[in-house]
This record gives structure tokens, C-alpha cells and sequence, in this order.
């Protein structure tokens, strides 16, 4: 633990710190190793006081909680997200602007697909962000227009005696 204080530049405060949140997120019986892990990640992004590491651990319980919220939406129940999952949760909130709610929103229908993988979310969050839509409200408005684009298309296919079933009308709002 010293080694946190000489050869990563960790404030002695700090150190109390990395001990205390990791006894919190892994018990009393914490590995010395997951508090290296801790303490090395924080001298790398320079956490060099009491404040920064109070705001980093506020950070990281936000993006662990969001995508533990995604990843049970998405019934991945008894495990916790893995870093590339937290990683494309990061990307969606803090680059895309999405939050919680409105993630949640853009893929309520998605529990009837085979296919629940954070990339597969990934893939449905870039489309309604290429649409402009990253709140709750315009995710709102982009899928009454999706329905009402779908529903005038099935119209004019039964119309002109078509087999719905053939097409796939999933980006006919494109034509």
C-alpha cells in the first residue's frame, strides 16, 4: 500500500479512500490486488484528492448502476456489466447524451428479439442518435413517426394486393 503513496503519486488521503471503496464494492475480504487495480486506475487519471476521488467514485457508481440497470432490462440477471458493456454505456450517456430513461425508451420493445447484446442496444441507440433523438421525448416522436411511415406503407401494399409478410419495412422511413 505504500507503493500507492511512492511509485503512483497517490495522496495518503486518497489511499484511505481506495481501501474504504474497495471494503465497500467487494466486502471485508477484499484482494489486495483489486485494490492495486483501484489505486492504479486513480493515479492514472490523476485523482490526486479527496474531492477528485469522491467525484470518481460518484462517476463510476453512476455508469456501474446504469449499465446494471440496461443489462437487467435485457435479462442478464446475476452478473455485473463487464468494462466493454460500461464502456459502450459511457459512450451512450456521456458522448451521445442519453440518459437512463431515455436508453430505456429506445429499446423497451427489444425484449421480443432473440439478439439482447449491448452491441445490438448499441445499434439501436446510433440510429435514433443519427435521427437526432437522444431524449425521451424526441425517441417519442421518432417512433410515432417510424409507426405512422410503417402503417402508410402496409396501406398502400394491401392497396396494391401485396404480401406485407415479403418486405421488410423496418427502414422504409428512408424511402
Amino acid at each position: 500500500i505504500y507503493d500507492w503513496t511512492e511509485q503512483f503519486g497517490l495522496a495518503k488521503e486518497v489511499c484511505l479512500m481506495v481501501i474504504e471503496y474497495s471494503i465497500e464494492r467487494k466486502g471485508r475480504n477484499v484482494n489486495i490486488k483489486y485494490m492495486d487495480a483501484v489505486a492504479k486506475s486513480w493515479a492514472e487519471k490523476r485523482i490526486d484528492s479527496v474531492e477528485r476521488a469522491s467525484e470518481e467514485i460518484e462517476r463510476h457508481e453512476r455508469i456501474s448502476g446504469g449499465a446494471n440497470k440496461i443489462l437487467s432490462y435485457l435479462g442478464g440477471y446475476g452478473r455485473l456489466p463487464s468494462k466493454p458493456e460500461m464502456a459502450l454505456y459511457m459512450k451512450w450517456t456521456d458522448d451521445w447524451g442519453f440518459t437512463l430513461d431515455s436508453i430505456i425508451m429506445a429499446i423497451e420493445d427489444i425484449g421480443s428479439t432473440t439478439n439482447t447484446s449491448f452491441k445490438y442496444v448499441d445499434s439501436i441507440l446510433e440510429s435514433f442518435k443519427k435521427e437526432g433523438a437522444t431524449t425521451s421525448r424526441k425517441i417519442s416522436e421518432t417512433r410515432q413517426k417510424q409507426t405512422k411511415t410503417r402503417d402508410d406503407a402496409k396501406e398502400l401494399l394491401l392497396l396494391l394486393d401485396m404480401k406485407i409478410s415479403k418486405l421488410n419495412l423496418v427502414r422504409i422511413d428512408k424511402f
